[in-house]
């Protein structure tokens, strides 16, 4: 786990879960606003009231507010973690280091109990898991303590408990999973704003399964069972729906009203093409899907063979990832910047890389062989991915960004080597360069050995290791 805090709008967010468990209120004061970024980029003015509201979902907050509380049960106070010192800044890591590890475990939990539903080998549900996880950058967004991790948490479980509805015959088994769905579903909308078209979705996933147009439908309940579920299902999604209108209305002043509309940068997000967007996810270096999850692939190839045993559930599962990437792709900002890899769309990918548990069964009906094969490629790209991914989780968030804005300073073209690689080439290489196990490319265009040397002597902050145990040794032992 890490020993930095993910800087950006998460700590922002916790300021005002800090609020709410102090002083019991879900504003913060206009010098906290001109305290951190311009007006508009964190928080949002309600134009009835003059009070300033966070301006990401309600139900970040309140998350938030579940590690904080026991930081303030445990040690009697909650400090704002960027002003405080660096020894007490360790102790708020470690309460939402163990907050991201119970939304990892949670995560890991659905995805394994919903690959058991492809495969009937319990070894290969779980092998599809860890690979899916530790073999991409979702390790990345399960150890940033940001809101990516809950995103993934709560799409997961609510493929898990659509999947799960097939497990069982019982009207108030059905209704349980139904409901657990749809609280999923809330939750996500409630963060973030961006998923509100996946309750309509969700909905109509629903209703068509209970009349009979899914497929794997021979423990649906039929008759007033039927009726009673599907009324149910209908109700919840009504409550979620007054849920998000009613949140909005109370922090932002009208129901439709979003709270990205008073930061100058974001009054005209939509201005990018989708197709280049598109592109851009397949190709470029930095913002490719395929090359921070490469299980993806495997995951597209199996989706034939899965569709029989979870028919809705990947449909449904697509259909979101397939549908925010098209709104994504209209972003200016579609890549997330100062990320790892393509941040808006790692929500999906769990259930999406699951499919390759089947499409590997299929390969093991067609012989050993094939399937011996497919096995030692796996493995070989697991031990690949690992080896980059457990680089960049080491070093210091945006430690390729940084070394991008240092080198730049000495020499602007260094620019496009940077923009020519993925974060994990970069990092690997910037690491290896202050072990003396290499070169760093870019130090060898500046102009004199002056420069590259103090270059070089700037780097050396950004590979710092970001993992807690080491850090809180060091604090220990000073």
């Amino acid at each position: 786990m890490p020993a930095l805090l993910y800087p950006g709008d998460a700590g922002m967010i916790r300021l005002t879960s800090r609020e709410v468990l102090t002083n019991g209120k879900f504003t913060v004061s206009e010098a906290t606003v001109r305290r951190y970024g311009m007006r508009g980029q964190y928080f949002f003015e309600n134009p009835r009231n003059g009070k300033w509201y966070s301006k990401y979902g309600v139900a970040n907050t309140l998350l938030y507010a579940i590690p904080l509380g026991a930081e303030r049960l445990m040690t009697g106070e909650i400090v704002d973690e960027n002003t405080t010192t660096s020894k007490r800044r360790l102790v708020r890591v470690a309460f939402l280091n163990g907050f991201n590890i119970l939304l990892a475990l949670l995560t890991v939990a659905w995805a394994y109990r919903l690959a058991t539903q492809l495969t009937d080998s319990p070894r290969v549900a779980a092998t599809t898991t860890l690979f899916a996880v530790f073999g991409s950058y979702i390790w990345f967004y399960l150890r940033a303590q940001t809101v990516e991790i809950m995103q993934i948490a709560f799409f997961t479980g609510l493929c898990f408990h659509l999947g799960a509805r097939h497990q069982t015959s019982s009207s108030a088994g059905q209704i349980r999973h139904a409901v657990a769905a749809m609280s999923c579903c809330g939750l996500l909308i409630l963060g973030k704003l961006a998923y509100a078209p996946l309750l309509p979705l969700l909905v109509l996933c629903l209703v068509i399964e209970l009349r009979g147009g899914g497929e794997g439908l021979q423990l649906i309940p039929t008759g007033r069972q039927q009726r009673t579920v599907c009324i149910v299902t209908l109700f919840v999604a009504a409550l979620v729906g007054v849920l998000v209108l009613g949140t909005n209305w109370w922090r932002f002043g009208g129901p439709f009203t979003t709270g990205y509309t008073q930061w100058e940068l974001e009054k005209d997000p939509f201005r990018h093409s989708p197709l280049q967007a598109l592109a851009g996810f397949v190709v470029d270096p930095r913002a490719s899907v395929l090359l921070h999850c490469p299980w993806l692939l495997p995951g597209i190839l199996g989706v034939p063979f899965a569709l029989r045993r979870l028919g809705v559930c990947l449909t449904f599962a697509w259909l979101a990832f397939l549908g925010e990437l098209l709104v994504v792709g209209s972003f200016n900002n579609w890549r997330g910047e100062w990320c790892y890899g393509p941040r808006y769309l790692v929500f999906a990918l769990p259930v999406l890389c699951l499919p390759m548990a089947a499409f590997y069964e299929r390969l093991r009906q067609h012989g050993l062989g094939t399937a011996r094969l497919a096995r030692l490629l796996a493995i070989v790209t697991c031990v690949v991915m690992v080896r980059y991914q457990w680089t960049v989780n080491r070093l210091p968030y945006f430690a390729a960004h940084h070394a991008e804005g240092v080198l730049a300073d000495y020499d602007p073209a260094t620019k496009r080597w940077f923009a020519q690689r993925p974060v994990w080439s970069v990092d690997v290489a910037l690491l290896n360069a202050t072990r003396n196990q290499g070169a760093f490319p870019p130090l060898a265009d500046l102009s004199s050995e002056a420069e590259r040397e103090a270059a070089r002597q700037e780097l050396k902050r950004y590979t710092v290791p970001n993992l807690y145990w080491l850090h809180a040794l060091t604090e220990v032992t000073q």
